[in-house]
């Protein structure tokens, strides 16, 4: 978290310091948009895969850093907008979600921690198998902190997301590499989609 937000300030003030430099906004652009579909695809893929909880939430991690990648892309498009333009930018949606993934990502590990004991040990996803009868409480949160990383509606994870999308969609057409935006948010938004489709599916 504190990462990101260092990084926020630090291509936001590459791109103020750009404006004459056209051709290194477009290489930091295009930079930054290969690693946000490239985290995030792979992100999700290897999570899948985990059936220990803690590695699971690891490469979670992963694929939440290529979703505010996409926020931090579109930085350096902040030099192309025009004075008065009312769109959400990278750095505001990148800080809601950096929120909403610290709360989501600590309350997950807490739940974990809670639920693990020498009689009980919690570290695959069969552990949890149950749950819900015996700790219905810690079943719930549980739950929903992971309701809320898969994205789904009226979570703080979708809204996250949502603003992260509506920013990329909204890069002014002068911006270069602007027909690239559009696909990296459907690359986004396949991603969000698919997870949680691939974690009903296996339940069923």
């Amino acid at each position: 978290m504190a990462g990101f937000t260092a990084l926020t300030k630090l291509f936001g003030s590459f791109a103020e310091m750009a404006e004459g430099s056209p051709l290194f906004i477009t290489r930091l652009m295009l930079l930054l948009w290969i690693f946000s579909a490239v985290s995030m695809t792979m992100g999700n893929l290897l999570a899948l895969l985990q059936n220990n909880l803690k590695r699971m939430l690891a490469y979670s991690g992963i694929a939440h850093t290529g979703y505010m990648l996409m926020g931090l892309a579109v930085l350096p498009t902040q030099v192309y907008r025009e004075k008065g333009d009312a769109v959400i930018q990278g750095n505001e949606a990148i800080y809601f979600y950096l929120v909403c993934y610290g709360i989501m990502t600590i309350g997950a590990f807490a739940v974990i921690a809670h639920l693990n004991s020498r009689e009980r040990p919690v570290e695959t996803v069969e552990d949890l198998s149950g749950l819900y009868e015996t700790r219905p409480r810690s079943a719930a949160a549980m739950a929903l902190f992971l309701f809320s990383m898969i994205g789904l509606p009226l979570t703080a994870g979708f809204v996250g997301k949502f603003l992260l999308f509506v920013g990329v969609m909204a890069t002014p057409p002068s911006t270069p590499l602007s027909g690239m935006y559009p696909i990296l948010a459907i690359v986004g938004a396949i991603n969000a989609a698919w997870l949680p489709i691939t974690i009903c599916g296996s339940w069923a």
